[in-house]
């Protein structure tokens, strides 16, 4: 199963899971999702992928001070 305009609907795809598509562009795509199998899934995965994404590089870090303690405490025993 293939869309029928499938170079226009990745481009707004991106567009739209980036954020930069027009309002209307944007109900013009959701509206496609609901006729188009092929974008419904291309755009599932698509957003799926950058909230992955976005969740691993936004992942809090450890506190420097627990780092400290950790790594005191490796120091002791060895």
């Amino acid at each position: 199963m293939k869309c029928d305009d499938n170079e226009k609907c990745l481009k707004l795809l991106q567009l739209v899971l980036d954020g930069q598509a027009s309002e209307s562009d944007t109900k013009e795509f959701m509206a496609h999702l609901d006729k188009c199998m092929a974008c419904y899934n291309e755009f599932n995965l698509n957003k799926s992928i950058k909230e992955a994404v976005i969740q691993k590089v936004n992942k809090p870090s450890m506190p420097t001070e627990l780092v400290d303690q950790i790594n005191s405490k490796i120091a002791e025993v060895a």
